[in-house]
């Protein structure tokens, strides 16, 4: 037992552990983040690469972090912002299209709920051929979470659902 809790232990500390795919499909490898300080944890596939911006930087912000993610004929970036916990479903929607707004598109986003085993959450997408976007925001119980992927090109299925699993791994410490 005290063995096993030290291996966990050392898992932490270095703040990542790897796995594989087990279900049949032809998924990457994942490696799992922890991240005591902002109280999370997430799986991401094995070839995303966390930025570390160091913190005299003028784009340090505490409150997020972000990975460039390595797909087939994509480049992207996932971008995860840690900020209190809303109060209302309103307020989720409200955080959600605060954070669409700064990246305007054409065409009116359209919000959708999104399934999460932490709480309410919601998702849309939004951008041009040339450059997509997906953002999810969820209102866990300790903090509220704004999860956004870009991408430079089209976001087709296998992506979608890669972020959906990704952000459905999303849990408070």
């Amino acid at each position: 037992m005290q063995l096993a809790a030290l291996l966990l232990a050392i898992m932490c500390i270095t703040g990542c552990i790897t796995r594989s795919a087990t279900d049949g499909k032809n998924l990457p490898e994942e490696e799992l983040y922890i991240d005591a300080k902002l109280g999370f944890t997430i799986l991401h596939p094995l070839t995303w690469t966390k930025i570390n911006i160091p913190l005299a930087s003028p784009g340090y912000r505490a409150d997020r972090l972000r990975w460039n993610l390595s797909e087939r004929s994509n480049h992207g970036s996932m971008l995860i912002r840690i900020l209190p916990q809303v109060p209302s479903a309103e307020k989720l929607t409200e955080l959600l299209l605060q954070e669409i707004s700064e990246r305007p598109t054409a065409a009116e986003p359209v919000i959708e709920p999104f399934q999460h085993t932490l709480g309410e959450a919601l998702t849309t997408t939004s951008g041009k051929d040339e450059s997509m976007q997906r953002h999810f925001a969820i209102r866990g119980q300790q903090h509220s979470y704004i999860i956004s992927f870009s991408l430079a090109g089209r976001l087709d299925e296998d992506q979608r659902e890669l972020f959906e699993r990704v952000v459905s791994t999303l849990r408070e410490l």
